[in-house]
């Protein structure tokens, strides 16, 4: 036992050398460029898609911030994905006033696709921009970001731009669970090894921000080839670093904002639908991540506070804990005192993942978007017989 704990303390060391290393990759956006970058004439087109179903309490807000973006290039492509309320009609004011904007409208799910890939598809498929901007329809920009992120890509030589939004939730127990899923992502996507080929392990996408060049994005296959992803964004990113792009990661503070779960009991709602597809709906791998994080997490510097005459090892537990939450402060505005609450937080972290897996599990499957997906279509889902292609003979509205 003493030597498992002291093996514990020294992972809980390395972790907190490897957050305070990566946050020197993973500062905001606004951090790192002027609020105005001026290129003169030599900003890329961009085009804008947002995709949207029954979100008329916070489209406007967004699309207001979207047309108020002071970047000169921009082309804004909506789609009204089979809405029920007045999200079409919303777009359609908002593009009646802005020559920049047009609005597409789903009427119905062709066969072999989620609502959002094909609606995000549909969009980016009227898109004529060099970039190619995705975003939720709920997301509030700041007008500088775009020319920020654009300007970030293009000295840098990225292909691909994530940009984590900020949380406008108040809620201290929903910034601590955003402190421990940003530390979890930074260790095990690995940003800690940036160098100037490659940013980390793996890639990460986050849907409220997906900046990507358009060759990248055919050469993975455009949306088509993610048609039944549930998380979507984060394949979007994978596929595009197999594709050859050199993608990034980014905070910010104020350049994206969304209104996310505004408690506890709001937070398991919003991670229903998505945390067990991270497990590709694989139980096993749910366990098997479960039992580790679990074990490191929580009982395991716990323990150190009841085995006498072992403080030296607690005091390097707990405080690595605490460093963790410090250097994560400025990022996720959680009070350092969060790390007192750190293993149950854990267990926290993990009963989201499991009501989801319970919940698609006994359900058979999710309901997304108004439509129901049976759990054997998305543990594997059909293959398509033909690729972008095929698509348009299917919906010729494209």
């Amino acid at each position: 036992m003493i030597y498992l704990l002291i093996f514990s303390a020294c992972i809980w060391f390395l972790s907190a050398v490897a957050v305070w290393r990566a946050s020197f990759v993973l500062q905001p956006i606004e951090n790192n460029d002027s609020p105005v970058v001026d290129r003169g004439a030599e900003w890329p087109t961009v085009s804008i898609v947002v995709a949207a179903l029954d979100e008329e309490d916070n489209l406007e807000r967004a699309l207001r911030s979207i047309q108020a973006l002071d970047y000169p290039s921009l082309q804004i492509v909506a789609v009204n994905d089979r809405s029920r309320d007045r999200t079409g009609d919303i777009f359609d004011a908002a593009a009646r006033d802005d020559p920049r904007m047009e609005v597409i409208h789903n009427t119905e799910l062709p066969p072999g696709w989620l609502g959002k890939p094909h609606a995000l598809y549909r969009g980016a498929q009227r898109a004529t921009g060099e970039w190619l901007l995705f975003t939720d329809a709920d997301v509030v920009h700041h007008p500088h970001v775009l020319k920020q992120a654009v300007h970030r890509v293009l000295i840098r030589g990225r292909d691909f731009l994530s940009i984590i939004p900020n949380n406008e939730t108040n809620s201290v127990w929903i910034k601590f669970f955003f402190t421990q899923s940003l530390s979890m992502l930074v260790l095990i996507i690995g940003l800690w090894t940036a160098t100037r080929k490659r940013q980390s392990w793996e890639a990460m996408g986050a849907g409220a921000f997906l900046l990507i060049h358009r060759p990248i994005y055919e050469r993975l296959g455009t949306h088509a080839a993610l048609r039944w992803e549930v998380v979507e964004d984060i394949q979007l990113s994978h596929r595009a670093r197999r594709a050859g792009a050199k993608t990034e990661i980014a905070l910010t503070r104020t350049g994206c904002r969304v209104p996310w779960a505004p408690s506890i009991r709001r937070l398991f709602s919003v991670t229903r639908k998505n945390s067990f597809a991270v497990f590709r709906y694989n139980w096993l791998a749910l366990i098997l991540a479960s039992a580790i994080v679990i074990t490191f997490n929580t009982v395991l510097p716990l323990l150190t506070l009841t085995v006498p005459n072992q403080w030296l090892i607690a005091l390097v537990t707990w405080l690595s804990i605490a460093s963790i939450y410090r250097i994560m402060r400025p990022l996720t505005e959680a009070p350092i005192w969060g790390f007192v609450f750190h293993p149950f937080l854990t267990l926290l972290f993990i009963a989201a993942a499991w009501n989801s897996a319970i919940h698609t599990t006994c359900a058979g499957g999710i309901d997304w978007r108004g439509t129901f997906y049976p759990l054997a279509q998305l543990r594997r889902p059909p293959s398509p017989r033909s690729e972008a292609h095929s698509q348009d003979r299917q919906d010729p509205a494209v």
